[in-house]
């Protein structure tokens, strides 16, 4: 898994100012990152593992959640689009409205009001 983070995190900086995204990155962690550094957490050695303040600050800088779709994929996860949240939100309500009307079911049949 981490290797495939790491060819992932590589793929999405495809074409894309890897000093300057160093550079992002510290601000963004308030931590000094240099391209040096950012190019071992991506490169292919296992030894160097990036740690999860830089995931946030990398997906950030890019502007993609590719990265924690790939950690969520083993989990049977994805993330959620801010500006899908309304249609979790609805599905959720549904389903509430069914579970309300089959206990209305219930309670008519167990009283015998059933039309």
């Amino acid at each position: 898994m981490l290797l495939g983070l790491k060819q992932l995190l590589s793929r999405e900086m495809k074409g894309l100012d890897r000093y300057l995204i160093a550079a992002q990155i510290s601000r963004l962690t308030g931590r000094d990152l240099s391209k040096e550094m950012l190019d071992k957490y991506v490169g292919s050695d296992l030894a160097y593992r990036p740690p999860a303040d830089l995931l946030v600050a990398f997906c950030h800088v890019v502007e993609s959640t590719k990265v924690f779709s790939y950690l969520l994929e083993p989990l049977d996860r994805d993330v959620l689009h801010p500006e899908d949240r309304d249609l979790v939100d609805l599905a959720r309500l549904q389903e509430q409205q069914r579970t309300i009307e089959t206990q209305i079911q219930d309670i008519r049949r167990k009283r015998g009001l059933l039309k």
